[in-house]
């Protein structure tokens, strides 16, 4: 399977707007950031909805199925039932560090008691700190196929299976760290990994920071690893029998047209070029190079106003080339960090968003050339933005880098003060450094988030956000 088979308040604050109801089945589970129950209730959500649909459609032999797999599904979830011994299992855990060794010169430790019946079971192991693995006696009729590890530091492993064959690939190999299931990245890359090494996608990926001090179970027994293991099947059972809820996506969404840029991961070499596209992905090869081009809108003449390594610049639709605006004057603040433009076609004039301090606001006119400083964003710099010319309002994404979070936020053009601020139930990979673009769908604002390289593609989240309850709408990715 190749990668691209498997591949969104500081003044006059309101209430929060509505909370979201995500249709996610065009986003792979590896690249859905909520937590594990939260996508375990949407996907069984997407299956029940496909029972109502074909009931609605009088098929109900179809419907009857697909409710009597979500009910099976949930007394799996329930520990219930007993779940069925396993196939070709891939089991994931990771932890940045092992317990304290109550040696002094001994390693940190980690136990792994291995419930999960069946096989043959591929065991992927990972961590960053040097660790002490032990593997526990296995139960009845469990069989390891094979046991690999990848790390910075070495690593040692005791209590393996006489036969079982053991690769260790660490810093001097390679080998890296990759992070934590619950960390967004880290189940992307483990997921990737696992992919390109065995063929197929983790059924669970279990661990957390530091190693417990007791034997971490790797099995129906722990909670989150039932989940997981129920989610790899709701997922893959959906694939199968979700088709009418699928084909309404695809009749509602193929056809919405919108122009992204794709542009390279933060640090990486590489130009920007742009794509037509729907929200499932892209519909044409790159059209064109840009360059260092990250993010573009219109004013009513149509010029293109771009943001040209950070510096915003008009860009020439018969050369593709861009020329800087004329430079900000003395006496405002200068750029710090310009990392988005929107164009207010209601007052005519460019807003440009720098980070730095609190962050400015600009308005640049293009019948003078004059800047001004439209307000200080306090602290609540957008990542993007998009005017929005029915609504007249300024509809923006805050990354709110470091806390995992990505903010929906309304402001007032003529102003810049918010006046809505909606936390949204998906969030997307990226810091400062990285490339945020909204655009105008329709009624609707698609974000396309920054690009991380798996697997050799750029892969891009992709939100269709319903602006006036702030519902995301639809999620899915973009690649290439």
């Amino acid at each position: 399977m190749s990668g691209r088979s498997w591949l969104c308040a500081f003044v006059f604050l309101l209430p929060s707007l509505a909370a979201q109801n995500v249709v996610s089945l065009a986003l792979p589970d590896p690249l859905d950031s909520r937590p594990t129950t939260a996508r375990l209730t949407a996907r069984l959500g997407e299956l029940t909805a496909e029972a109502n649909y074909q009931i609605g459609l009088g098929n109900l032999a179809a419907a009857s199925n697909i409710t009597n797999v979500v009910t099976s599904l949930q007394a799996y979830q329930a520990g219930m039932v007993v779940i069925p011994n396993a196939g070709p299992d891939v089991l994931a855990v990771s932890f940045y560090e092992g317990q304290p060794n109550p040696n002094p010169v001994g390693m940190p430790t980690a136990t792994l008691n291995i419930t999960r019946v069946g096989g043959p079971i591929t065991l992927f192991l990972n961590a960053y700190d040097p660790i002490e693995w032990t593997i526990q006696p296995l139960p009845p009729g469990t069989s390891i196929a094979q046991i690999v590890v990848v790390s910075y530091e070495p690593q040692v492993l005791i209590g393996v299976p006489s036969g079982v064959p053991v690769t260790q690939i660490d810093q001097f190999s390679n080998g890296t760290y990759y992070g934590l299931p619950y960390e967004l990245e880290g189940r992307v890359d483990i997921a990737a990994q696992c992919l390109t090494r065995f063929g197929q996608l983790p059924n669970t990926f279990t661990g957390d920071y530091t190693a417990p001090a007791t034997p971490f179970e790797v099995g129906p027994g722990d909670q989150e690893w039932l989940d997981q293991w129920v989610l790899f099947q709701a997922v893959s059972l959906g694939q199968a029998l979700n088709t009418g809820t699928f084909g309404n996506l695809l009749s509602t969404f193929l056809p919405q047209v919108y122009y992204p840029i794709l542009v390279p991961p933060a640090f990486a070499p590489g130009a920007s070029s742009l794509v037509a596209a729907n929200p499932l992905g892209a519909i044409t090869p790159p059209l064109v190079n840009l360059g260092g081009i990250t993010n573009y809108c219109f004013d009513a003449a149509p010029n293109v106003y771009v943001l040209d390594n950070r510096v915003p610049s008009l860009l020439n639709l018969s050369t593709f080339t861009a020329s800087p605006l004329p430079p900000l004057p003395p006496g405002l603040p200068p750029f710090s960090f310009v990392n988005t433009i929107a164009f207010d076609l209601f007052r005519n004039r460019l807003l440009v968003g720098s980070f730095g301090g609190a962050g400015e606001l600009y308005t640049y006119d293009p019948a003078t050339s004059n800047w001004a400083v439209l307000t200080s964003l306090f602290n609540n710099e957008p990542a993007a933005m998009v005017y929005d010319p029915i609504a007249d309002a300024l509809w923006c994404i805050d990354q709110n880098f470091g806390s995992g979070s990505l903010d929906f936020i309304r402001r007032d053009p003529g102003t810049g003060a918010v006046l809505t601020t909606t936390t949204l139930p998906l969030t997307t990979w990226g810091f400062i450094l990285d490339t945020f673009q909204l655009s105008m769908l329709g009624s609707n604002v698609i974000m396309i988030g920054p690009t991380k390289d798996v697997l050799g593609v750029g892969v891009r989240h992709t939100f269709v956000i319903d602006p006036n309850t702030a519902d995301i709408v639809f999620a899915g990715f973009l690649a290439g």
